[in-house]
């Protein structure tokens, strides 16, 4: 009986999705900027991702229910729906994007990530990985279209990245409550310390 329950759901997830699709229309500019801002994406990076989510029926999207409770400080913090269900999966998109493989010679697993957004740069990754003046091995690979940066890490820098992805959605929120502190003190500051 769950389990067609749990089916039942799934077709009607399914079932949404694909209508949100043909109502979809193309992103427009302003949500790609969104991304470039809050991802660090470039301008065909953020475009291909917001098309590839549109485009995914099988996605999981925030109930109508779940976005109204927390809409207000999501949108406070820059983020839209779209820009947000991508933060809360970018995790397996990472993963779903990657490969791992042992080193025959110390025997240990690495991750191999392609470089974009937050992982664009050398830089960057050094700041994430915790890196300063330790080797960070990126290559060059050759894509279906074009060539692409690659980041090979061990499974430490692999959570290394995603507790900083966790912090993102942690930090976002943070953001928004200092901004509320500053305006709170701000206001306070209008105000005369003692009546005349």
């Amino acid at each position: 009986m769950d389990m067609d329950t749990d089916l039942l759901d799934e077709l009607n997830r399914l079932a949404d999705n694909a209508e949100s699709l043909q109502s979809s229309p193309t992103p427009d500019k302003h949500e790609v900027e969104r991304w470039m801002n809050l991802f660090s994406y470039t301008d065909k990076e953020a475009s291909s991702l917001l098309a590839l989510q549109l485009a995914d029926v099988t996605r999981d999207r925030l109930s109508d229910e779940h976005w109204s409770l927390i809409s207000s400080d999501v949108e406070a913090a820059g983020h839209s729906r779209l820009s947000w269900e991508h933060l809360l999966g970018m995790k397996e998109l990472v993963k779903a994007n990657s490969t791992t493989f042992y080193d025959v010679e110390d025997g240990k697993r690495y991750t191999v990530l392609r470089m974009l957004g937050w992982l664009s740069d050398e830089g960057k990754v050094r700041d994430i990985l915790g890196k300063e003046k330790e080797e960070v091995e990126i290559e060059r690979v050759k894509g279906v279209d074009m060539w692409h940066q690659v980041l090979y890490v061990d499974d430490d820098g692999l959570k290394k990245i995603e507790e900083f992805i966790d912090g993102k959605l942690v930090l976002e929120k943070k953001d928004v409550e200092e901004e509320d502190t500053k305006e709170e003190r701000t206001s306070s500051k209008d105000f005369p310390k003692s009546l005349p």
